[in-house]
């Protein structure tokens, strides 16, 4: 027979099986279910909360593509048009013009490579030059306030010797000129 000090022992054991396999077996795995279950709760109500703003905001959107339309109508407005050689050369062109217009004579407009990007060409020229320091300065300012989207990448400006080829009132004017166009490669 067992004594009743041995009985309370294994009762005790018992007891503590049980305690630790419903501890292993139902507690422990209904407290991560419960957990991962509030996660994706949690996760679900940011998504609606979300989804309430997104159609709050409808009835702004027509005006909103509007808007969007508009201001690509205008950046493409300032974009050169054609293929990558006939944007070169209406760059080239341009840049010549400019260089007119402020009185600025370019001995030569080079064509670079040119760089496609997202749908976007990046065009570039190579200018020489000479012009006097108010025209140099005035050649610039048109062409970084040009309308054309148009970036002075490089510029070099160089005085003359007193009495030699450029004269000393004159500077040479070297540099790279960049421009861009939507059109096909």
């Amino acid at each position: 027979m067992i004594s009743s000090r041995d009985q309370r022992t294994l009762v005790i054991g018992a007891l503590a099986v049980v305690a630790m396999l419903g501890y292993a077996k139902l507690w422990r795995p209904m407290v991560a279910e419960t957990s991962a279950r509030m996660a994706t709760l949690g996760q679900q109500s940011s998504l609606v909360q979300r989804e309430r703003e997104l159609l709050a905001g409808m009835s702004t959107l027509p005006r909103e593509r509007e808007t969007l339309r508009r201001a690509m109508q205008e950046s493409r407005d300032r974009l050169f048009n054609g293929d990558s050689i006939a944007a070169v050369a209406a760059l080239a062109t341009y840049v010549s013009d400019v260089a007119r217009a402020t009185g600025t004579r370019l001995g030569s407009v080079e064509a670079r490579p040119v760089s496609h990007v997202g749908g976007l060409t990046t065009l570039a020229v190579e200018l020489h030059g000479e012009a006097t320091w108010r025209q140099a300065v005035g050649f610039i300012r048109a062409l970084e306030s040009a309308g054309p989207l148009i970036d002075v990448r490089e510029l070099r400006l160089e005085t003359g010797a007193r009495g030699g080829p450029l004269g000393g009132d004159l500077v040479s004017i070297t540099g790279t000129v960049s421009g861009y166009s939507a059109g096909a490669p």
